[in-house]
């Protein structure tokens, strides 16, 4: 055989021929072009019959296995870069027919260039498959045994554990020799140390107390003579003086058909299990001597249902005479409560855990209350009358849930009431919540006493209930609120016909004492939906018609609209523009001239805002003022709204005062003398020219912190102005608790004023006594000349409005002081 291109020698052709039979392939690479040349035996290993003689490396390494080619590469580069003395390296080749073959290359660099750099290699390769298959087979035959042994090691590991852990020893007694071993674990059972020894006869007794020794020996002789294994319980005293209860098992062994030669056996200290018994059985007296001095009735019953065990009291729940033990538990306890403690034995059966019942015993008309507990083959059950707990509880949660005033449900008993009604809505019936509120409440209780207030919530809440059906729910929620659940209407209307109910149950007078008031409700009215049972969201609807019955119709009643909802989002993005409004440069001051009654020249002007909303246009006073003072943007405002107009009053004549509204929510959210202080000092204005106009309600409300701003304010050196006077409750009775310079009447007094006969005795009455008491006084809504030639008559000193012109910018009334008002006026 020859290396395909070349003729070798007869010797070479031997050395060639023995290589191929011994299962080796050569070859010889040229490294420099890849061009690489294998032997026939080369071929004849991958299965191939003919090949071409010559062929390249990257073609050898496309038959390498793909796991194997990294690794035969690698090591190839290895041997170029001089890591290794020689290529050898075992991986796979791929076959004629597509298997693969495990193979030894070994090879090694026979040409380098003058720089080091391999030029040509040779090497063999060796088909080491069946090799490798053997070594697989020897390995996995001595894994195998390792395994088996480690197995019988462990074995034998887990019954020593086994053994300690269960105080068990084993032994062995030779008949024959009289010799006893004892194993390890007997040793230790025995209270001394292993010896590598037999026992001896005389050791084995100074184990056994005397009685002991004869009960063993009867026993081991008898199960020698019978050839069967015997058990004894008996005593051991151990090495270190320790007594143990002890179970001894043997078993003789012999040869067939002969006697006995051994008896083998194991011995275990039941020591602790003799005790646990014996605490058992104590703890099973202290349990029955419980159960019969507990006050529950007792009754343990099996899984068949069949009581087992009752206890002394366990028999009032029987009839008389009735045998409880052995009857069934629908026999003891008939009726639901039977069918109720059944379906709850059921439930502790599968689930495996306690179910508590509250029961109505019918027989005697007594509340129980009912543990079922769940055990291995048993339920045990618990009964205790808790008749007098359950009333108290009942009197507990209707005291939590009813409102101590009126007697009604609170609001917590309420929502409950609401939320099962909700649930429970019958189809066909319609249902509706009423929210209402007493108007002017709060002045009620500032200008008369907390009693006062007191009284007319009750006298409210009884009028309320006079309207209302049996079924139907009234509770006070709040202070001066309340509410109405009117349950299964036949038609929503009848709502709205107890809303009108309500309304004309409160025109009578109020008659407290020495008091005669009228009372009126705001109410707002919703109709639940059976599509939708949201008790927030009903209440919410509810709230927002009684928004709109207070700020639109105070006394009376509105229902909730869909266009309620939309208004109230509105209003949230109108809060929400309105903080970005000064930012935004969209306020701006108007001013509205205050005109003196004798001359007709401007004694000051008052200071109005304007909102121009850059989607919405002008936004009126009426409705952004309000939302200022909800949502606190009162305080920057009317800071910025000072700051301005007193700026502007700088630039008017001296005689010429300036106006200023001060809502008592700034007086809550800002310390309004010190603003005042830092203003004037900033403008230059001075004080006696800036007039604050304060409403009445910080008189009627008789807060020390409003009074207290009050003199702060006045120590200031500003004019303190009453506003709006008369449109309050009850504000004649609170002009003592602070002196204004001056006071402004509400322009309602003047609208019945048409014909200069009209009278306006309430307006009269007013203005004498501000005469009286030497108060200014301003009269708002001067519209025509009618109204302004009662003013004068009544003498007032000043007069504000659109008689005089509509308010103006701050240009506009520059040249109103400049040009002064018409003549005419």
């Amino acid at each position: 055989m020859t290396l395909a291109g070349n003729r070798p020698d007869d010797f070479t052709d031997i050395v060639n021929l023995a290589v191929e039979e011994s299962g080796t392939g050569i070859w010889d690479r040229d490294v420099v072009t890849g061009e690489i040349r294998y032997s026939r035996g080369w071929w004849r290993i991958l299965g191939y019959a003919e090949m071409p003689a010559r062929s390249h490396i990257e073609a050898a390494y496309a038959r390498v296995h793909p796991d194997d080619l990294d690794y035969v590469r690698q090591t190839m580069q290895d041997h170029f870069d001089r890591r290794t003395a020689r290529y050898e390296v075992e991986h796979r080749l791929r076959c004629a027919d597509g298997s693969y073959k495990w193979v030894l290359s070994r090879g090694m660099v026979v040409e380098r260039d003058i720089a080091g750099r391999p030029v040509r290699m040779v090497g063999t390769t060796t088909d080491i498959t069946t090799l490798r298959t053997l070594a697989e087979e020897l390995a996995r035959e001595k894994a195998e045994a390792r395994f088996r042994a480690e197995q019988l090691a462990e074995r034998t590991r887990e019954q020593a554990a086994a053994h300690r852990l269960a105080q068990i020893g084993s032994w062995q007694w030779d008949l024959a020799a009289g010799e006893i071993r004892f194993s390890p674990e007997t040793w230790q059972l025995a209270g001394g140390e292993a010896r590598n020894r037999p026992v001896t006869l005389d050791e084995l007794r100074a184990l056994f107390p005397p009685a002991d020794r004869r009960l063993m020996l009867r026993r081991f002789v008898a199960g020698l003579k019978a050839g069967q294994p015997v058990s004894v319980q008996h005593r051991l005293t151990a090495f270190d003086g320790r007594t143990l209860d002890v179970v001894s098992y043997a078993e003789p062994i012999g040869e067939a058909g002969g006697r006995a030669r051994r008896l083998r056996g194991v011995t275990q200290d039941v020591t602790a299990y003799r005790r646990m018994q014996a605490a058992l059985r104590s703890s099973e007296a202290l349990a029955f001597r419980v159960l019969e001095a507990t006050r529950d009735a007792v009754i343990v019953f099996d899984r068949g249902g069949r009581a087992r065990f009752a206890n002394a009291r366990a028999a009032r729940f029987a009839g008389a005479g009735q045998e409880i033990v052995g009857n069934r538990l629908a026999d003891l306890f008939p009726g639901t409560a039977g069918h109720r403690l059944a379906a709850g034995a059921e439930r502790a059966a599968a689930t495996g855990a306690p179910v508590r019942l509250e029961l109505s015993w019918a027989p005697t008309g007594r509340w129980l209350e009912a543990d079922l507990y769940p055990g291995e083959d048993d339920i045990s059950l618990f009964v205790r009358d808790v008749t007098e707990r359950k009333l108290t509880q009942d009197r507990l949660i209707e005291a939590a849930e009813t409102d101590s005033l009126t007697g009604e449900f609170n609001r917590r008993g309420f929502f409950t009431r609401l939320e099962a009604a909700l649930t429970a809505q019958a189809r066909g019936r319609a249902m509706a919540l009423i929210c209402a509120d007493v108007n002017y409440f709060t002045e009620i209780n500032d200008s008369f006493g907390h009693g006062v207030g007191d009284e007319v919530l009750k006298t409210v809440a009884r009028r309320l209930k006079s309207c209302l059906r049996p079924r139907d729910i009234l509770a006070r929620t709040g202070g001066d609120e309340f509410m109405i659940l009117l349950n299964g209407m036949r038609r929503p209307g009848d709502a709205t016909t107890l809303a009108r109910r309500i309304v004309g149950a409160m025109e009578e007078r109020f008659e407290l004492g020495d008091l005669s008031l009228r009372i009126s409700l705001s109410i707002g009215l919703a109709i639940a939906s059976l599509a939708d049972r949201d008790a927030a969201r009903l209440c919410r609807h509810a709230d927002l018609a009684l928004y709109e019955t207070r700020t639109e119709a105070p006394g009376s009643f509105r229902v909730f609209t869909p266009a309620m909802e939309q208004e109230s989002l509105r209003k949230r993005q109108l809060k929400r523009d309105l903080a970005d409004a000064l930012g935004r440069s969209e306020l701006e001051l108007a001013f509205q001239p205050i005109v003196r009654t004798a001359d007709g020249t401007i004694a000051a002007a008052e200071t109005l805002l304007r909102w121009n909303h850059p989607e919405q246009g002008r936004i009126p006073p009426a409705e952004f003022i309000p939302l200022a003072e909800e949502s606190g943007l009162i305080a920057p405002i009317g800071a910025w709204v000072l700051r301005q107009a007193c700026a502007a009053a700088c630039r008017w004549p001296e005689a010429v005062g300036l106006s200023v509204n001060v809502s008592p929510r700034q007086i809550e959210l800002a310390d309004l003398p010190a603003l005042v202080r830092d203003v004037l000092e900033a403008t230059g204005l001075a004080p006696r020219r800036l007039h604050l106009e304060i409403t009445e309600t910080v008189l009627v409300s008789r807060n020390r912190h409003y009074l207290a701003t009050l003199h702060r304010l006045r120590e200031l050196g500003v004019r303190l102005v009453l506003d709006d006077f008369g449109t309050g409750y009850s504000s004649l009775a609170q002009l003592d608790a602070f002196r204004f310079d001056a006071m402004k009447i509400d322009q309602s007094f003047l609208r019945r004023i048409r014909a200069e006969t009209d009278e306006t005795p309430i307006l009269n009455a007013i203005v004498g006594m501000a005469t009286a008491i030497r108060m200014p006084i301003t009269v708002e809504g001067v519209e025509t000349q009618v109204q302004l030639n009662h003013v004068r008559r009544l003498g007032a000193a000043c007069v504000q409005g659109f008689y005089f012109g509509q308010p103006v910018n701050e240009a506009g009334m520059q040249g109103l002081l400049a040009r002064g008002l018409p003549a005419s006026r």
